[in-house]
């Protein structure tokens, strides 16, 4: 990814602020698993393509209260991104029922 968001590990919950382009991460070793560090870190990178320098997704900049139409837009896009991911990271096994769930 071209020009991607900073990704600090000092936080024990993950998320995407486009403020400030940025993915907080839990350190990998609080995963139970690698591949679930991943699929959660393909999650929020997937957020961050919406911002308003990279696709400018409208489900991402414009502010979406929790459980709106736009939220729910906004993760469905990011969960079928995170699936890709994880498909051709060959984990998919590891974090469909993750996935599923969430969708």
């Amino acid at each position: 990814m071209p020009n991607p968001p900073t990704i600090p590990h000092n936080e024990a919950r993950a998320y995407y602020t486009p403020v400030h382009d940025t993915v907080t991460m839990p350190a990998p070793g609080l995963f139970p698993k690698v591949e679930h560090y991943y699929s959660v870190l393909f999650h929020e990178l997937t957020h961050s393509t919406g911002h308003w320098q990279r696709l400018n997704r409208q489900t991402l900049i414009d502010l979406c209260p929790f459980g709106s139409t736009n939220f729910s837009k906004e993760e469905l896009v990011v969960e079928l991104g995170t699936a890709f991911l994880c498909g051709v990271a060959s984990i998919a096994n590891e974090t469909v029922d993750n996935s599923a769930a969430y969708i």
